[in-house]
């Protein structure tokens, strides 16, 4: 995972420098899970489409997460700060 995080920014940014000169290039489909790329579209100055690529029901948890455990039904002790 350490790889995706700081390695692979960097050959994506490279790729994408060559890829948004072509006018056919309008926008970057992005996972929603990683933050880099969305980032990396801001530096180019390209519209990007955010696209959660996991189950609706991850995401209604990642969502939901505050009420989940304030009403017990998530019992983490860890204090989580979600979005």
């Amino acid at each position: 995972m350490e790889g995706v995080l700081h390695v692979l920014p960097a050959h994506v940014e490279e790729l994408l420098r060559r890829v948004v000169v072509d006018p056919a290039t309008t926008c970057l489909v992005i996972d929603t899970f990683f933050v880099w790329p969305a980032t990396m579209a801001r530096k180019l100055g390209v519209p990007y489409v955010s696209f959660w690529t996991e189950p609706a029901l991850i995401f209604n948890l990642y969502y939901h997460m505050d009420l989940l455990t304030k009403h017990g039904h998530f019992k983490c002790k860890v204090k989580l700060k979600l979005f």
